[in-house]
């Protein structure tokens, strides 16, 4: 789990950099997503809005903190962002889920003058469609995310290992469901299907 935590500690220096903490959207409640409510809690944000399609995942995320949570398609993460903000929408939006539908609603939620992290993979190589007049007419800051590993003295997975062992990060709802190498399609199928937060693989009694 540390190795995933240092991925979200490391892009969350970069997303909260010069950001004051208010309200901040996270989309998608995987274990990206539930890591980044963890971490914006412990940076003071008041107001944490998560959206994910699974309302197992929205559970795990409201007990670790969400203050919202937006089970989506049915509901609009950019309407519970301008509602809980009178209109205003949120300081900071985290897209932690990778689809071209969720990257503009990552810019709906926005507040103007916010700042939106883009940390999902994108959907396809090349060009995909993005709302750039919205963003433009927002003057947002877009930031992206990548190359933890190459990061000196690999900071970011250091704190991670140092931050689970000392108890400040919770994984425990991250270690199941959990499967033998021998049952890897039941596995991966669990894993399409987003059955838990995090699905796990065991080989010859190692996790």
């Amino acid at each position: 789990m540390a190795q995933q935590l240092g991925t979200v500690l490391f892009a969350a220096r970069r997303f909260l950099d010069g950001v004051s903490p208010g309200t901040a959207v996270v989309i998608g409640a995987g274990s990206v997503g539930t890591f980044f409510v963890q971490v914006l809690k412990k940076a003071g944000f008041q107001n944490v809005i998560v959206s994910d399609l699974e309302p197992h995942r929205l559970d795990v995320a409201s007990e670790l903190g969400a203050t919202v949570t937006v089970h989506a398609p049915a509901e609009s993460v950019a309407d519970a962002a301008h509602d809980l903000t009178g209109g205003a929408g949120a300081d900071l939006v985290i897209e932690a889920a990778g689809y071209d539908s969720t990257r503009t609603d990552a810019i709906a939620a926005a507040a103007l003058g916010g700042r939106v992290g883009l940390f999902g993979f994108p959907e396809r190589q090349g060009f995909a469609p993005f709302p750039f007049d919205i963003a433009f007419r927002k003057a947002l800051t877009i930031q992206t995310s990548v190359g933890t590993q190459q990061e000196p003295g690999l900071r970011s997975f250091r704190e991670a290992v140092a931050g689970i062992a000392e108890g400040r990060y919770e994984v425990d709802y991250l270690l199941a469901p959990v499967y033998p190498v021998e049952r890897i399609q039941e596995a991966m199928e669990a894993a399409r299907a987003r059955r838990g937060v995090k699905v796990s693989i065991t080989f010859g009694g190692v996790g």
